[in-house]
């Protein structure tokens, strides 16, 4: 005969010292009801009473006429200053943001999130309808919102239902099962080929322009290219993160600009995690580039002070102060598709710098140098002919005799 599945229970216990045990009903999230008993026979006695008494049904309706809607609890909420406040919460544990990137969510969220789900209370919202809507979402301020502007909704979504979950509105977060638009739909990462980086990368300041189309676009994607910097790095340089080394010159940098609130934060890298501080060196072209266009900008360079961008941004295209990562993505592609070359994103550059320096650096350096805590093996994409030329290097360790070296030819070129 089969088992009978025991049915699982729908509360939980919680005792602290020698205080009587509380049980906490799955309906009724961050309520603790006290059992009056520290005997765990009794205390199960007792919340199956409360079930089966009606009692607990009662709670659950008077709790739900208490639960606000989305509308209610979200207005002012990345604005409110107040101790229940989630601006309150974050200075509380030291955890700085930006006025303006406040004022960045609640936007997304009276614009868009406020507009969809603002009439369901909290514990109606389901992570299902999110997902559809999350990528048929219509533009207010624009025709159509870029992948970016949908993952920042999103996570505005999370921030204020996280925080709903905190306070024991609701149990359980439905925005957190909802993947992000680009884990869905995600631009191929890859390694530039030699034929297109020496297209794009030409040894020569003048070339470098015509194919960047502006001096500050050269730079700006010469030092990608030399470093394997990220956008928000290279984004946040000033003059204090450049120096003057026997062999050209070298960059270090501890800062970054946050993609959400386009404010420098201070650490290399916004989620978190990896190194907290980048180094790297600047091949010869890019420094005869960087010291023109530092020369073209002293004014406007000097004014912005030690902490400055060195890379401005020009005020026609861009409200924000820094270079904006959409938009320097956004050219980087034009290029690409201007010199017949296959698109992917501006990331491609960091990819492009690991496959090219691995086997040449030691893996602990060409981590420290990607701003990694450990080498991470996705961003190399050595092919076969550079994989041989390094074992090529090695033959003689590898085979007890020395056999005659040649170039690498493929088989089918001798036939």
């Amino acid at each position: 005969m089969e088992k009978k599945k025991e049915k699982k229970k729908s509360y939980r216990f919680v005792q602290h010292s020698s205080r009587p045990i509380s049980v906490e009903f799955k309906e009724l999230p961050g309520k603790r009801i006290s059992t009056g008993t520290r005997d765990i026979i009794e205390a199960v006695q007792f919340a199956e009473n409360f079930i089966h008494s009606g009692q607990l049904e009662k709670l659950v309706t008077k709790s739900e006429d208490k639960i606000p809607t989305l509308a209610e609890y979200g207005k002012n909420f990345f604005l409110r200053t107040d101790r229940n406040s989630y601006r309150f919460y974050n200075t509380r544990h030291n955890k700085i943001i930006s006025d303006h990137g406040y004022k960045q969510r609640q936007d997304l969220f009276d614009l868009y999130i406020c507009k969809r789900f603002g009439n369901l209370r909290l514990d109606e919202i389901r992570s299902i309808d999110i997902d559809r809507w999350l990528t048929t979402i219509k533009g207010v301020l624009v025709k159509d919102l870029s992948d970016n502007t949908r993952n920042k909704i999103l996570c505005s979504f999370r921030i204020i239902l996280d925080f709903a979950v905190y306070q024991g509105l609701i149990s359980e977060n439905p925005a957190k099962g909802v993947k992000e638009i680009s884990e869905r739909i995600k631009w191929e990462r890859r390694a530039l080929t030699k034929e297109e980086q020496e297209k794009l990368f030409p040894h020569s300041a003048k070339k470098r322009i015509e194919i960047w189309g502006t001096l500050m676009w050269a730079v700006y994607f010469s030092i990608s290219y030399d470093t394997g910097f990220r956008p928000g790095e290279i984004a946040g340089l000033s003059l204090s993160n450049f120096y003057k080394t026997s062999g050209g010159l070298a960059i270090s940098t501890t800062q970054s600009i946050s993609c959400v609130t386009k404010d420098v934060q201070p650490r290399v890298k916004t989620t978190g995690h990896g190194m907290n501080e980048r180094v790297g060196l600047l091949d010869d072209i890019t420094a005869e580039l960087l010291f023109k266009y530092l020369e073209e900008n002293k004014t406007e360079i000097i004014k912005q002070g030690d902490t400055g961008p060195i890379l401005l941004t020009d005020r026609k295209i861009s409200k924000h102060k820094y270079i904006d990562v959409a938009t320097s993505n956004k050219h980087f592609k034009t290029v690409l598709k201007r010199n017949n070359i296959p698109v992917c994103t501006q990331y491609c550059l960091r990819h492009t710098y690991m496959t090219e320096r691995r086997g040449n650096l030691t893996d602990r350096i060409l981590a420290l140098a990607m701003g990694h805590a450990k080498l991470r093996d996705d961003y190399d994409h050595q092919n076969a002919e550079k994989l041989i030329s390094q074992l090529e290097e090695n033959r003689s360790a590898l085979f007890r005799k020395n056999q005659k070296e040649n170039d690498i030819v493929s088989l089918k070129d001798l036939l």
